[in-house]
């Protein structure tokens, strides 16, 4: 588990214009209109919802989970009409323009049928909203003929990006990978037009992972993660840092009790990964709990449970750590800490800087499972939530020092390290209070912003 506890400055950003964006002379694109040739269609599919074990009982929505992946792979199955008069898709993916711009490095693109288009295979109109959001007056909607000059336009849109080295991609409101930039520059898809305007409102992820937007406080997402209509609901607890809770019971009963049976005989003291400025110190001076990473493979309890957060978060399980099981005894916790990894924090590591290839590579999201209800205490403590300052006390878990989550047997919640633009947020600082009576069972589920070599799934 990564350790971070820097004196952070608020990270901040100059908000360029959308016009400014659209209008930017720094072209990124410099691909020759002779190196355009066709290319394969066809993406993997986000879903792959394994049949769980019959032996156990998973109670609730999970119990009609008994679906297999689709066998073959698909572009869209997403179309969301974003027309000016259809006010449902604007509630559910735009923010509100505040200073803070909560929306930066996602961008939508409204994409339709141009019925200007001289091009024999029909061209497109696109209105953004960049940084998703509104702008007033509108943003000036942009024609374009073919493949080449979509990406002349979308590298416009993206020049102000602070990660160059790092595709954007773009999805349906699925979660569904349309296209990469990598993609879109080796060579124009004949149907890349057609494969947008079909999907209609598509989104663009600086950082190139898809991330569900939070929209606002107390907004509501239904998920589909099934085959037969099963649906999850994603409720915004917080937007600085993105935080979502499973308003469902997302782990059974009979699951955190068979992870918790697997895990008891190999429970050890917890460690971190130190930072350049800790090395030498013990992990007890912050986290006093006890770990194992439950190997999934082989297990069809927790190989659906892999395969669930898969389907929730629309990130491969190639992307996937094991399941980090944790035990907290009565006063035991874990101080305000980090899942990223800064590399800055880390230069003279040199394995952590291979793993996350010099910050090419983090951890972009935590999917933390409660495993058993706590008497008293074990809340997870956000310090930073709603744009809080940086405290000064990391193990203050007093009221009002920031958003607690009560512990609750098979409660889900999903918060995220990285931006929609790739960059590390410092606002995820997070920790777990101490137990005050009873013990607390939890896990947790790292997802990276890449495959991992150490996943199970590679």
């Amino acid at each position: 588990h990564n350790l971070n506890l820097p004196s952070l400055a608020l990270h901040t950003k100059s908000n360029i214009h959308c016009h400014s964006r659209l209008l930017s002379t720094r072209l990124t694109y410099f691909m020759s209109r002779s190196s355009v040739g066709a290319f394969a269609a066809g993406l993997l599919s986000i879903l792959a919802v394994r049949t769980f074990n019959p032996s156990i009982h998973l109670g609730g929505v999970w119990s009609r989970f008994l679906v297999d992946a689709p066998s073959q792979p698909r572009r869209t199955t997403s179309s969301t009409h974003c027309s000016n008069n259809n006010h449902k898709w604007k509630a559910d993916f735009l923010y509100e323009s505040t200073p803070e711009n909560l929306g930066r490095g996602v961008h939508y693109l409204c994409v339709t049928p141009s019925s200007s288009s001289s091009s024999a295979s029909g061209g497109v109109t696109v209105i953004p909203y960049i940084d998703a959001v509104e702008s007033s007056p509108p943003e000036p909607s942009f024609d374009v003929q073919d493949a080449d000059e979509l990406m002349l336009h979308l590298s416009r849109l993206v020049a102000a990006r602070p990660d160059k080295g790092r595709d954007f991609k773009l999805f349906d409101t699925e979660g569904n990978e349309l296209f990469s930039e990598s993609q879109l520059k080796k060579g124009s898809p004949s149907d890349v037009l057609s494969v947008l305007s079909s999907a209609n409102l598509v989104l663009l992820f600086e950082g190139g992972t898809f991330i569900w937007p939070g929209v606002k406080l107390g907004h509501r997402r239904t998920v589909s993660v099934g085959g037969k209509n099963e649906s999850l609901t994603l409720r915004t607890l917080a937007l600085r840092p993105l935080l979502y809770t499973v308003e469902e019971q997302f782990v059974s009963d009979s699951e955190c009790d068979h992870v918790q049976e697997r895990s008891r005989p190999h429970m050890k003291q917890s460690g971190v990964s130190l930072m350049d400025k800790d090395k030498g110190k013990k992990a007890t001076e912050w986290r006093t709990s006890s770990t194992y990473f439950l190997p999934s493979r082989r297990d069809a309890v927790l190989e659906g449970i892999d395969s669930r957060v898969e389907a929730l978060t629309r990130i491969s399980k190639g992307n996937q750590e094991q399941i980090q099981v944790l035990n907290y005894g009565p006063t035991q916790k874990y101080d305000g800490h980090h899942d990223y990894f800064d590399p800055a924090m880390y230069a003279n590591d040199a394995h952590t800087m291979r793993m996350i290839d010099g910050g090419r590579r983090n951890r972009i999201a935590t999917v933390f499972f409660y495993l058993s209800d706590v008497e008293g205490g074990g809340e997870t403590m956000f310090f930073r939530a709603h744009g809080k300052r940086q405290p000064t006390n990391l193990s203050d878990c007093s009221d009002g020092n920031g958003l607690k989550v009560k512990p609750e047997k098979g409660k889900v919640i999903i918060f995220y390290s990285l931006n929609f633009d790739g960059t590390v947020d410092p606002y995820s600082l997070h920790g777990g209070c101490p137990v005050i009576s009873g013990e607390k069972w939890s896990g947790n589920k790292w997802l990276w912003n890449a495959p991992m070599s150490f996943s199970e799934y590679k």
